[in-house]
């Protein structure tokens, strides 16, 4: 080798390592960007835009595997038609993105219009034209979450094997960041679930026999995928008891979205429920995902379920059955992994034998019964219940009140509440608004509850049974036993009970219980 030719190598030597460190930092900057935040969303964006920065590319996406595996959905994009592309879902075998989850490695695609893999349905629904894709799996420990995609790259003094090295790259530290994000989502909720079981812990609490039996079969049937049906009269805690299934279910740290039948449109219930693709009617400007999709690997909460409209029953037994749908003006077939919890307070029996309500859906529903019981039938219910809405009340209208008085408490005893516990704790929330502090006395009870002869105030014992001791020894009695049960810790004591620590104190003083040390 000559002088001449020596030097030149030398130049193209520089040239290549000037480019590597220049990718070296590149890379670096995506890095810290990614890195830089531990929302799932923020996340992705920044993957999607580092990508796209990275490769020169006119427009990037990040497409994320479901659980099933069946299933890509785009999670980010880009383009004038990111909001109708984003949350596009397809099969996991289709596309350029299907093959390379499936091979578990980089594809680069100069022409996609010649390649057979190419799936071109996207580009049709966003108006954007692809001419060439690179696209590298995103995996961590093993696990596929996913892929990167860029379009129409430029690959400027790199090679293509360059290229399509880096984002592979990038790609696999994409997948670190992903994944930690993914965990500390769910480990923050799982912090706001035990926080929030915490504080509303009274209210999963119950005096009385038929209440219980409810909440232990809720305990029973929530790892179970079965469909669940609450029956009962309207505000008698029927979602706090989905909640509560939910929340104990192997799908609580998934959605649970709730849907009130009753209160939306007739007209518009089955594009709430299952979607609707534009033009599907007057006013559907653009694809809309429904109820359902929202929910997938979660849970979904249909109340009033008894108001369905025929139409609808038919779609939702078919779910049922297969657990698929069509949205609204569409052909394509959805799958979701959904469980359904139903609530309803009609008479059910009387909808099917009246033709309102399907037999079949009826009993693809009632797979699961449990009835509630209204709250004059499980009056030992309303102390505990009343405590518990102070201490609600107390933290968001920031009151100091200690508790509730005999003679007040007694009041409450009295009123039939047809309501029921919706009625009860809008009444404490208005006394609250009165009173700041202290304890709740007859005089801030609004006239109306309990002055009339709904009630004698002697039933107040197990099952609405008469109670001759009365409201003193029976909360008295409730109080011994509980101590005793906890061995006299007043702070599990309170807690069994589902009031403060200060309201315990006041009723220990109050009925002059004595402390015994053990």
């Amino acid at each position: 080798m000559n002088e001449q030719s020596t030097q030149r190598e030398i130049e193209r030597l520089e040239k290549l390592l000037t480019g590597k460190d220049a990718e070296i930092r590149a890379l670096i900057d995506a890095c810290r960007k990614i890195t830089s935040s531990l929302n799932v969303e923020e996340v992705l964006l920044f993957i999607q835009q580092s990508a796209r920065g990275l490769m020169n590319a006119k427009s990037s996406s990040v497409i994320l595997l479901d659980s099933s595996g069946e299933y890509l959905q785009i999670a980010s994009s880009t383009g004038a038609k990111q909001g109708e592309v984003k949350g596009l879902r397809f099969p996991s075998n289709k596309g350029i993105a299907g093959w390379v989850i499936q091979h578990r490695q980089p594809v680069m695609v100069d022409d996609v219009g010649s390649d057979p893999r190419f799936y071109a349905q996207i580009d049709q629904q966003s108006g954007f034209r692809t001419e060439r894709i690179i696209c590298a799996p995103m995996i961590f420990r093993e696990q596929m979450l996913g892929v990167i995609e860029v379009l129409n790259y430029e690959f400027g003094s790199r090679s293509q094997e360059s290229s399509m090295e880096l984002l592979n790259t990038f790609a696999g530290l994409a997948a670190v960041a992903l994944k930690n994000a993914i965990s500390f989502d769910s480990l923050s909720h799982s912090y706001k679930l035990l926080s929030e079981q915490a504080r509303t812990e009274g209210s999963y609490r119950s005096g009385n026999r038929k209440m219980r039996s409810v909440y232990e079969m809720c305990s029973k049937v929530a790892p179970l995928e079965s469909t669940v049906f609450l029956r009962g009269e309207s505000g008698t805690g029927k979602e706090l008891l989905a909640d509560l299934i939910h929340s104990l279910s192997g799908r609580g740290d998934k959605p649970l979205v709730k849907v009130n039948v009753a209160a939306m449109p007739e007209n518009l219930v089955e594009s709430e429920l299952f979607g609707h693709e534009k033009g599907a009617f007057t006013g559907a400007v653009g694809r809309k995902r429904g109820k359902f999709e929202l929910a997938d690997r979660g849970t979904i909460f249909l109340d009033e379920i008894g108001e369905l409209r025929p139409d609808t029953q038919v779609k939702l037994l078919r779910f049922l059955q297969e657990h698929t749908f069509e949205r609204l003006g569409g052909s394509e077939t959805i799958k979701v992994n959904v469980r359904i919890i139903a609530a309803t307070n009609r008479d059910m029996e009387q909808a099917v034998g009246s033709g309102a309500f399907r037999t079949d859906l009826f009993y693809r529903l009632n797979v699961v019964p449990l009835e509630v019981p209204p709250l004059r039938e499980r009056t030992e219910d309303i102390p505990l219940l009343v405590n518990f809405f102070i201490d609600k009340f107390n933290t968001e209208l920031n009151r100091k009140v200690e508790g509730i008085g005999p003679d007040a408490l007694e009041r409450l005893l009295r009123h039939s509440w047809p309501g029921n516990i919706r009625e009860l704790e809008n009444i404490i929330e208005r006394i609250m608004v009165m009173r700041e502090q202290g304890i709740i006395r007859s005089e801030d009870v609004p006239a109306e509850i309990g002055a009339g002869p709904d009630r004698p105030a002697q039933q107040i014992g197990a099952g609405g049974k008469t109670s001759p001791a009365g409201l003193h020894d029976m909360e008295q009695r409730m109080i011994q036993e509980a101590l005793e049960a906890n061995a006299f810790n007043q702070s599990r004591t309170a807690r069994r009970l589902g009031i403060t620590l200060n309201q315990l104190r006041y009723r220990i003083k109050r009925y002059g219980i004595e402390i015994r040390k053990n």
